[in-house]
């Protein structure tokens, strides 16, 4: 266990690099900025016993009292507007101060002079109900164990050292706001207007948070910065880590009949890494019935015998898992028709995702129109032995598990299975491949077509100087590329000799671009096609120099392939994005 609250406690000073925690961030600077010198330490204090006592037990009050978890939130939302409305009404401030002075006075005569401290408390406190952080296999493990009624003081220790870990950054980014406003003679000459704007801010973020919009604001900023956040969680994925949560769900679980079936991964020998892998990994458990559904009627494993089914377990709140469903819809669409089948699994992260009526609105606001089942219990989740928000696995039409992924990324690994499965299932699916965005790989870098500094080629046969004809591999690699018909190769260019020249690119980025030049005393064309397009837009090459050749909203996987004109001759690909 120590082992464990070590780690999360080093995985709580890491989130403050998450973009889970940029909600968040103006009401930890707006709070500290108000207020005597200890207030952030009163907001810290608040928002480490919220966290801490909230994850772990939240599920159970709520079964014992009766309250509604989406309560608490309602609570905590309207406290923030309440602090933010206080920092902007001066009279309203001066009457709080004074108002929790004597609270505190009458209690502790001694400390009643107390610097704003207590003020911070409900503060921190609010914040604590209402974060949802971008947790790792550590804590997911303490939420599961706690949401399926296994808790102990384990539970809390490692909750507890994560939060602490977590309220390190936090109250430096208070003192540094306050030191800044302090210091600095032109932010101190207009502190109180600062700190009336931060109220405003506070105000602000309340409603966003209340309207759900934290999330599209999250989801948002990784769609820009497709690599920012990524691989945060990498420090919890060492053997000894697994090993230990391993032992601690096993003893804490032995005795729950519930999750006494061995499920998949049953005598496999795999570490179940993050990365995408293939293979056979024994049956899959039986779907849990009870639910309850929503788009379907419950399910069963034996009534999908026959089809290939994607289980994608997720939450609502997960900025994650909300940035998988675009790809989630896509292949649904694609391939239900061919044999496909996919089911959410919505194992909550925290108590108030239990909520049926929560569940719906979810489901109907993000388009999702496949079968959905909730797994309050985590039955299903420990059946998978999962332990990431989203996770992935794939079943072929025998009931066998055949691959698996967890977290964002792996799109193309995971549509071409689904294609490969079908196939060997009888059926036959669409074979373009979708636009995939947003992995955890780089942009493609630049591309040199000549042979002199050619590199990502893929064909036959190889890239050599001369007039050579080429024939395409089956599948083109990422941040590769290909050629195919009768070609000219120089040193530093590739010219197409033929009347059906043409070179395949995968790319990954937001635009991409060519340095084409015309033929000898005339101009060229080049037409363009991607998968899934019914028309082939033309460019006309009329001058040596680069041409755009395609423009994403944002950076994506996708392929092009481009069609030359007898003559016309390509150096070189470029990206942006």
């Amino acid at each position: 266990m120590l082992l464990l609250a070590g780690f999360a406690f080093l995985s709580g000073i890491i989130t403050i690099l998450s973009p889970c925690i940029l909600p968040v961030l103006p009401v930890v600077l707006a709070g500290g900025s108000g207020g005597g010198r200890a207030r952030p330490w009163g907001i810290i204090l608040g928002f480490v016993l919220s966290f801490t006592v909230f994850t772990v037990t939240l599920s159970a009050l709520a079964e014992a009292t009766g309250l509604e978890s989406g309560s608490l939130r309602v609570l905590a939302v309207a406290v923030l507007a309440l602090f933010g409305l206080v920092m902007v009404v001066p009279q309203l401030n001066r009457w709080f101060e004074a108002g929790v002075s004597k609270l505190v006075t009458r209690f502790q005569p001694r400390q009643g002079r107390v610097g704003g401290f207590w003020s911070g408390v409900p503060l921190g406190m609010s914040l604590g109900i209402l974060w949802t952080p971008c947790v790792g296999p550590i804590l997911a493990s303490v939420i599961t164990l706690a949401l399926a009624s296994s808790i102990d003081a384990g539970a809390f220790v490692i909750t507890l050292a994560y939060s602490l870990g977590t309220a390190i950054p936090m109250y430096f980014i208070m003192v540094g706001g306050r030191a800044l406003l302090r210091r600095v003679p032109a932010l101190s000459r207009h502190s109180q207007g600062i700190r009336r704007g931060f109220g405003v801010v506070m105000m602000a973020m309340s409603l966003v948070i209340a309207l759900g919009w934290d999330l599209r604001f999250q989801s948002a900023v990784l769609d820009a910065f497709p690599g920012y956040g990524s691989n945060l969680t990498a420090l919890e994925q060492s053997d000894a880590v697994n090993q230990a949560l391993r032992e601690r769900e096993d003893q804490l679980l032995e005795q729950n009949d519930q999750y006494s079936q061995e499920g998949v991964f049953a005598g496999v020998d795999t570490d179940l890494s993050r990365e995408a892998v293939a293979g056979r990994y024994g049956t899959a458990p039986d779907l849990i019935a009870q639910g309850p559904w929503i788009n379907s009627r419950p399910l069963t494993m034996d009534a999908l015998e026959g089809r290939v089914v994607l289980i994608d377990f997720w939450t609502y709140s997960c900025v994650n898992c909300i940035r998988t469903l675009p790809y989630l819809q896509d292949w649904y669409r694609k391939y239900r028709a061919h044999g496909f089948e996919l089911i959410g699994v919505h194992s909550p992260e925290f108590s108030f995702e239990r909520s049926l009526e929560n569940v719906k609105k979810a489901v109907e606001d993000q388009g999702i129109t496949w079968p959905v089942v909730l797994d309050n219990n985590f039955a299903q989740w420990r059946s998978y032995k999962n332990r990431f928000w989203p996770a992935h696995f794939l079943i072929d039409a025998q009931g066998q598990v055949r691959f698996f992924t967890f977290g964002e990324g792996d799109y193309l690994e995971t549509e071409r299975m689904i294609q490969s499965l079908l196939i060997e299932a009888g059926y036959s699916p669409p074979t373009s491949l979708g636009p995939v965005s947003n992995q955890e790989y780089a942009s493609t870098p630049e591309m040199y077509l000549g042979s002199r500094r050619a590199e990502g080629f893929q064909g036959t046969p190889p890239l050599a100087f001369g007039e050579q004809e080429f024939s395409p591999p089956e599948t083109l690699d990422l941040h590769h590329w290909s050629l195919e018909g009768l070609w000219k190769i120089t040193p530093e260019y590739a010219e197409a000799a033929g009347d059906s020249s043409r070179v395949t690119l995968a790319y990954q980025a937001k635009t991409v671009n060519a340095v084409v030049a015309a033929p000898a005393g005339g101009t060229g064309t080049i037409a363009i096609s991607q998968p899934g397009d019914s028309e082939s837009p033309s460019i006309t090459v009329d001058a040596s120099r680069m041409y755009q050749l395609v423009q994403h909203p944002r950076t994506q996987q996708g392929e092009i392939t481009l069609t030359l004109s007898r003559g016309t001759r390509i150096y070189t690909f470029t990206f942006g994005g």
